[in-house]
C-alpha cells in the first residue's frame, strides 16, 4: 500500500519535512484564494461562475509540484474564496450558515478536480516534466484542462442546483462558464506556475520568460477585452431594463391617471342635472366600472350639516333606504355604529354597483381622522385626492380616490355638496397592468412611503431569489406619490442577454489551447535543441582540448629524435661527407632539408597549438597597439623587403583590447605571406587600413601578388592545406589557420575578399571593447 502511495509522491514530496509542507500548503491555499477573490470581479450576470478561473491552474501546479499533500492548503483557500464570495455579494438574511452548504460542496468539487489532475498528468505524462515534446504538452493541456475540468463543474453546478442556488433554467449556461473558466484558467495557469517554479536545471531561465511573457500578456489582454465586453452587454441588457420599465411606468401612470379622470367626470353630471337621480348615477357610473375593473365601487357622499342629520336620515328611509342611519365603522371592521356627533357628515348615499355594498349605505366618509385630512386637501385644491392604504371592508387592501363636487362645475369658495369616492383595489390594479413583465420575468413592488409601515406595500409580485438589476420609478395618483420598485430576475437575462460573451468564452478556450500549445512546443523544441547543442558543444571543445594536448605532446616529443637525426646528418656529412659518393651526397641533403622542413612544420604546430591556452591560464588580454604592432612587423621582415624592393605601409590603426604577442604573430603571418606569394614582375606593394563598422574594427591587409583564386577563400584557412608546390613557395600550411585561430580567440572572424582583383586582400574584424 506505501509502495502505491509513493508512486506517485515525488522525489520533492518524499523529502518534504511537515513544517514544509505546511508552508507550501499556506501558500498553495492563499495563491487560491488571491486569484479566486481577482477573478470573482468577472462575473457575468447572471452567473454565478466566472469565465476566467486561474486558482484553477494554481491548484493542479501546486499538487503536481508539491504533492496531494498539499490539497487541504487548496480545500480551504477554495473554502476561503467562496465565503469572501457570499461576503461580497451581501446576505440579505444575514445567515452565513444557510451559505455553508453550497461553499462545502464546491470546495469538494474543486479538491477532486485538483487531485484527479494531478493523477492524470502523472500516469500519463509522467512528472517532473519539462513539457517539450507535443505528446507531453498535447497530453498535459488536454488532460490537464478540457477534461480534468469537467469535474468541478459537473460537481459543483449539480450541487448548487440541489442546493437551489442554481435553477433548472440556468444549469447548462452555469456549467459551461464553470467548465470553459476552469479550462482556460488551468491552460494558463498551470503551465506558467509550473515553469517559473521549477528550477534552472530543470526548465532554463530564457524558455522561462519566453512562454511566461506571452502569457502574462494574453491573461491581461483577455481579462480587459472580456471586461470591455462584459461592460458593453452589461449596459446592453440594463438599457433595455430602464427602456422597458419606463414604459411599463408610463402605462401604469397612464392607467391611474385615467382612473383619476374617470372619477372626476362624475362632477360634470352632477354640473349638468340639477338633480342627480339614483338610476342616473347607477348608468353613468356603470361605464366607469366596466372601464376600471380594479374600482370596487363609486359612491356619492352629500354634504349633510349636523342640524339636518336626523331629517337627512328620515328623507333616506322614505327613499327606500330600510334601516338608514349615518354611521361611521367600529376597529377591525367589526361593525357599524351611529357617527359620532360633528358639524358635517358625508354618508354613502348612491353605491355602485347597486345591491353589492348595502352595508355601506350611510357610512361617513368623515368619520376617520386620515379621511377628514383627505377630504380637507381635496376641498383646497377642488381635485381629487386620494387617502393612504386602507385595510378594504370587504377584504384585501386599497385606496379611496376622493373627488369633490361643487354646484357650480369650476369650483366656488362654498364648501362642496357631496365628494364621489371610488374604492380601488390597488394589487387588482397594478396586477392587471404588469402581466407583460411578469412574463419577461421582472417583477415589481409599489410602496407607498408615506403610508404606516404595515401597509406601506400596496402590490407585489417579488418572489425568492436575487434581484440581478432594480430600478426605482415614481407614480402619481391623485395627490400621492408611489414608488415602484422593477426587479429584473436571473431568468431575465438568459432571456435577454447578448451571446457575445459567450462566443468570447468559447473562442478564448480555443485560442488559449492553440497558443499555449505553440508556445510550449516552440520553446520546448528549441530548449531541447539547444540542451543537446551544449552537450555536443561541450564534447566537441573536450575532443579538441584532448586533440590540442595530443598535437602539443607529439609535436614536443618529436623534437628530440628529429634533433638526432639533424646532427647525425651533420656529422656525416662534416667527417664523411668526401668520402660519399655523389648519389649518396645527394640523399644526405635531401635528409637534411627533410629534417629542417620538419623542424618548422613541428614549430608552426606547436604554435598552432598554444593559441589560445592563455585564455585558458588566465586572461592575457590587455591594450594592444596596432601601430606600433604593424611596424614592428615591418622591422622583423625588412631584409626581406628590401632584398625583394617592396614597401609595407599602413593607414592610422587602433587600439583594441587583445594579446599583443597573437596578434603580432597574426600581422606577421599576413605580411609574409604577402611578401612570400608575390608577383614575380613587380615588386611587392602591401598596405594595411582599418574603419569602424558597428562594435568592430575592421582591418584589411592587401598586396598585388599573385592573388587566390576564390574557390579557394574557405580552404586557405584549413589546416596543412596548400595550393602551390613546397619546391615554388616553401611554406607548412599553418600560417593562415593560425590566423583564422587567433582572430576567432579575440572573438572576431577573418577572410579572403573575393571581390579584391589586382592581388589579395585579407579582412579581419575586432571587437572596439
Amino acid at each position: 500500500m506505501n509502495q502505491k502511495k509513493e508512486k506517485y509522491m515525488t522525489e520533492d514530496e518524499k523529502e518534504l519535512k511537515t513544517g514544509q509542507i505546511v508552508l507550501r500548503a499556506m501558500l498553495a491555499g492563499f495563491l487560491y484564494f488571491l486569484l479566486g477573490g481577482f477573478s470573482l470581479n468577472m462575473e457575468v450576470l447572471p452567473e454565478i461562475a466566472t469565465p476566467f478561473w486561474p486558482a484553477a491552474g494554481v491548484a493542479l501546479a501546486a499538487v503536481l509540484l508539491w504533492g496531494n499533500r498539499i490539497l487541504p492548503g487548496i480545500i480551504l483557500g477554495s473554502f476561503a474564496a467562496n465565503m469572501f464570495a457570499v461576503y461580497q455579494t451581501g446576505v440579505p438574511d444575514g445567515n452565513f450558515f444557510a451559505h455553508l452548504v453550497p461553499a462545502i460542496g464546491i470546495t469538494c468539487g474543486v479538491s477532486l478536480q485538483a487531485w484527479l489532475a494531478a493523477l492524470l498528468v502523472r500516469k500519463f505524462v509522467r512528472f517532473p516534466n519539462p513539457l517539450e515534446n507535443f505528446r507531453d504538452i498535447a497530453l498535459f493541456l488536454f488532460l490537464g484542462g478540457p477534461l480534468a475540468c469537467l469535474v468541478s463543474a459537473s460537481v459543483s453546478v449539480t450541487w448548487l442546483r440541489y442546493s437551489g442556488v442554481v435553477s433548472d433554467y440556468s444549469y447548462f449556461f452555469q456549467w459551461f462558464t464553470w467548465w470553459s473558466g476552469d479550462t482556460i484558467g488551468v491552460l494558463l495557469a498551470a503551465p506558467l506556475f509550473i515553469l517559473l517554479a521549477s528550477p534552472a536545471t530543470a526548465i532554463d531561465r530564457k524558455r522561462k520568460m519566453t512562454v511566461a511573457l506571452p502569457l502574462l500578456a494574453i491573461a491581461v489582454t483577455a481579462y480587459t477585452v472580456f471586461l470591455w465586453i462584459k461592460h458593453i452587454e452589461e449596459r446592453t441588457v440594463e438599457m433595455q431594463f430602464e427602456a422597458e420599465t419606463l414604459a411599463q411606468t408610463d402605462t401604469v401612470q397612464d392607467s391611474l391617471d385615467g382612473l383619476t379622470n374617470a372619477l372626476h367626470s362624475v362632477s360634470g353630471l352632477y354640473a349638468a342635472s340639477e338633480k342627480v337621480t339614483r338610476r342616473e348615477f347607477d348608468i353613468f357610473t356603470s361605464r366607469i366600472l366596466a372601464q376600471h375593473p380594479s374600482i370596487r365601487m363609486i359612491k356619492w357622499s352629500p354634504r349633510v350639516p349636523h342640524d339636518r342629520r336626523t331629517a337627512f336620515e328620515n328623507a333616506a328611509a322614505e327613499d327606500g333606504l330600510e334601516e338608514f342611519y349615518i354611521r361611521e365603522m367600529l376597529p377591525e371592521h367589526a361593525g357599524f355604529r351611529p357617527a359620532a356627533e360633528r358639524d358635517v357628515y358625508f354618508p354613502a348615499f348612491f353605491i355602485a354597483p347597486g345591491g353589492q355594498y348595502d352595508e355601506i349605505f350611510g357610512l361617513d366618509l368623515a368619520a376617520g381622522k386620515s379621511n377628514r385630512a383627505v377630504l380637507e386637501d381635496a376641498t383646497a385644491a377642488g381635485l381629487p385626492h386620494a387617502t393612504p392604504p386602507i385595510k378594504l371592508y370587504h377584504g384585501g387592501r386599497g385606496i379611496l380616490v376622493i373627488d369633490p363636487i361643487y354646484s357650480n362645475i369650476h369650483g366656488s369658495a362654498a364648501p362642496p355638496e357631496g365628494f364621489v369616492t371610488a374604492v380601488v383595489d390597488t394589487p387588482a390594479l397594478i396586477a392587471t397592468l404588469t402581466r407583460a413583465m411578469e412574463a419577461k420575468n421582472i417583477r415589481l413592488t409599489v410602496t407607498d412611503e408615506a403610508a404606516e409601515p404595515d401597509m406601506r406595500i400596496l402590490y407585489s409580485s417579488e418572489k425568492t431569489g436575487a434581484a440581478m438589476l432594480q430600478l426605482r420609478r415614481d407614480l402619481r395618483i391623485a395627490g400621492r406619490v408611489w414608488s415602484a420598485d422593477f426587479k429584473a430576475t436571473p431568468e431575465y437575462f438568459f432571456a435577454y442577454r447578448p451571446w457575445t460573451v459567450w462566443f468570447a468564452m468559447a473562442g478564448g478556450v480555443v485560442f488559449v489551447i492553440l497558443t499555449q500549445f505553440l508556445l510550449l512546443a516552440l520553446t520546448g523544441q528549441t530548449s531541447a535543441t539547444e540542451r543537446i547543442v551544449a552537450e555536443r558543444t561541450r564534447a566537441l571543445k573536450r575532443s579538441n582540448a584532448e586533440l590540442e594536448q595530443f598535437a602539443f605532446a607529439a609535436s614536443h616529443d618529436l623534437k628530440a629524435p628529429l634533433r638526432h637525426i639533424s646532427i647525425c646528418t651533420e656529422f656525416i656529412d662534416e667527417e664523411g661527407g668526401k668520402k660519399l659518393g655523389k648519389q649518396a651526397r645527394d640523399y644526405l641533403g635531401v635528409i637534411k632539408d627533410s629534417t629542417r622542413r620538419m623542424s618548422a612544420l613541428i614549430d608552426d604546430l606547436l604554435d598552432y597549438a598554444r593559441i589560445g591556452h592563455e585564455e585558458k591560464e588566465g586572461d592575457s588580454k590587455t591594450r594592444a597597439d596596432m601601430n606600433e604592432i604593424f611596424d614592428s612587423t615591418v622591422k622583423d621582415l625588412a631584409g626581406v623587403i628590401n632584398e625583394t624592393g617592396g614597401s609595407v605601409t599602413r593607414d592610422p590603426l587602433p587600439e583594441v583590447h587583445g594579446n599583443p604577442q597573437l596578434l603580432s604573430r597574426l600581422m606577421l603571418n599576413l605580411v609574409d605571406n604577402a611578401l612570400k606569394y608575390r608577383h614575380p614582375e613587380k615588386p611587392p606593394e602591401i598596405h594595411a587600413t582599418c574603419v569602424m563598422k558597428g562594435g568592430y574594427f575592421l582591418f584589411a591587409v592587401s598586396d598585388n601578388g599573385i592573388g587566390i583564386d576564390p574557390q579557394f577563400a574557405t580552404k586557405v584557412f584549413e589546416v596543412f592545406q596548400r595550393l602551390h608546390n613546397e619546391s615554388d613557395y616553401p611554406g607548412t600550411g599553418i600560417g593562415l589557420p593560425a590566423c583564422k585561430r587567433i582572430i576567432e580567440y579575440h572573438k572576431g572572424r577573418i577572410w579572403l575578399d573575393t571581390d579584391y582583383r589586382d592581388g589579395s586582400r585579407f579582412c579581419f574584424t575586432l571587437p572596439q571593447r
